[in-house]
């Protein structure tokens, strides 16, 4: 693989289907912020169907 074929181009920005998505939650057992990450929160990821 080339490192050309890596780097990403402007074109293919924001095209991602399985991009982490970090929220704040607050946890209902201890009452205190949490943070949940989400990977494919739009597209679901084939690994955790």
């Amino acid at each position: 693989m080339r490192l050309g074929e890596l780097i990403k181009a402007g074109a293919q920005e924001g095209k991602e289907k399985h991009v982490p998505v970090i929220e704040r939650v607050s946890c209902e057992e201890c009452g205190k912020d949490a943070v949940k990450i989400t990977v494919g929160k739009e597209v679901p990821h084939s690994n955790t169907i």
